[in-house]
């Protein structure tokens, strides 16, 4: 392809039975201030009119492909081959874009070369109205490599990626036991680039009734994926137990296993911080507010399982005793 033809971005959007919230979604996408993208819709085996909405425009940019269902992943995955941009922005089929979002991400980009991916803050709405709420994440590209090592920190539909860098660290997963696939792909990314969040509000994120859906194993998954970022942020290839331990804690969950030694988890915490701080250029680890942010989490975890006193709130909660009939039973 003649390169002056390529556009400057590809932008991705999987739809499934979207009839409700399409027309929002693809027109806030169209509204966009900075013009030079195509826009790719892949209905994923609706059953509904979601085609024929997309059908209804006729802007040149967008580019629609139907299939049999095959779920988010996979669909991504083939949208991700259709694309001839060198940037990939998500968008999802009930959100909504604001007007400067691609122009402030792209222009983001282009004057931090060393950036992968880029999201940004988002407004929460439920269903058709505004929540107050916000997700607000990490910015800051050392503090994100720290929290992201644990969980996800990224508005699916508010990033951006070089495709370049998608190449080199491969697809979406459709493993079941690596899903969540949003958190997966961006470990992987985190562990060669920097990553970065804009503090702008450039999306709207709706929830809806029944959007989201979470398995049994979603946090058993998401430990193992954390677990895997802690072994190889040490140069390890495979996790160890206490490895394990940390993420389970940082997630807010119970390790699994009686034997936990709290001093040699805050030790690899340590080590952790020292490492990421290092790579970020961070002189003073100790005193850093992100890292000071996770040691207060780790403790507060470890309290709140392990503690003297965890056993006496479980048992005041079930039985529903009150502090002064605690206080009573102690003396």
């Amino acid at each position: 392809m003649d390169e002056t033809a390529r556009p400057a971005i590809s932008v991705l959007m999987p739809a499934y039975n979207a009839e409700r919230y399409l027309r929002p979604a693809i027109e806030s996408i169209l509204a966009q201030s900075f013009p030079d993208f195509e826009f790719i819709i892949i209905d994923d085996g609706s059953s509904d009119h979601t085609s024929a909405i997309v059908e209804s425009y006729s802007d040149a940019r967008i580019r629609l492909f139907k299939q049999a269902n095959r779920g988010l992943a996979a669909t991504l995955n083939r949208a991700v081959q259709l694309s001839r941009g060198h940037l990939l922005a998500r968008q999802d089929a009930d959100d909504v874009a604001h007007p400067e979002r691609f122009a402030k991400q792209k222009g983001f980009l282009d004057s931090h070369p060393e950036i992968a991916m880029v999201g940004s803050a988002a407004e929460i709405w439920v269903e058709d109205k505004p929540s107050g709420r916000y997700h607000r994440h990490p910015c800051d590209p050392a503090d994100l490599a720290l929290a992201m090592l644990f969980d996800n920190y990224f508005v699916h539909s508010s990033v951006m990626i070089r495709k370049a860098a998608m190449d080199e660290v491969g697809p979406y997963t459709s493993a079941r036991d690596r899903q969540p696939e949003d958190f997966e792909l961006w470990s992987r990314l985190a562990r060669r680039w920097a990553l970065a969040n804009l503090p702008d509000n450039l999306e709207i994120y709706r929830e809806r009734s029944g959007s989201i859906c979470r398995t049994d194993d979603f946090e058993g998954n998401c430990i193992m994926i954390a677990s895997e970022n802690i072994a190889f942020a040490l140069g390890r290839k495979e996790p160890m137990e206490i490895d394990r331990h940390l993420a389970s804690l940082m997630r807010g969950q119970r390790p699994g296993g009686e034997k936990i030694d709290l001093a040699a988890i805050e030790a690899l915490l340590a080590n952790l911080v020292n490492r990421i701080g290092t790579r970020f250029g961070i002189s003073d680890a100790e005193n850093w507010n992100a890292a000071i942010k996770r040691r207060e989490a780790l403790r507060h975890q470890y309290d709140r399982y392990y503690s003297p006193w965890s056993f006496i709130r479980k048992l005041r909660r079930r039985a529903g005793m009150t502090a002064q009939m605690v206080h009573s039973l102690i003396k």
